[in-house]
């Protein structure tokens, strides 16, 4: 006895199944993202000023970098509200007191 193998049905032309089981898909390219510098700017750092320096960054880079410094402003608040609460101000007994009427 001989075992016969069967053959799957030809597919159409314009069907997707073959094509995707043996072709891989091309990876879709990543777009720039950023500022593209002009060659005055991107030539000489010592010309460029704080905007343009900042937008140089990538945009990873500035997203980190604010983050960061959100991150140190809000522990500088928390910081601040604990010794607050350690170190209370003492407040002078004569700022407390209401002026005496002036007698005429």
């Amino acid at each position: 006895m001989t075992k016969k193998t069967q053959k799957p049905p030809a597919e159409p032309e314009g069907s997707l199944r073959g094509r995707i089981a043996s072709e891989p898909k091309p990876r879709p390219t990543r777009p720039t993202v950023g500022p593209t510098p002009t060659p005055s700017v991107a030539g000489s750092v010592n010309r460029r000023n704080l905007w343009q320096s900042w937008m140089m960054l990538s945009p990873r880079t500035r997203l980190k970098f604010s983050l960061a410094i959100c991150a140190f402003s809000g522990a500088g608040i928390l910081v601040s509200d604990v010794l607050g609460w350690a170190y209370p101000v003492e407040q002078d007994s004569t700022q407390n007191q209401k002026p005496s009427p002036a007698s005429s």
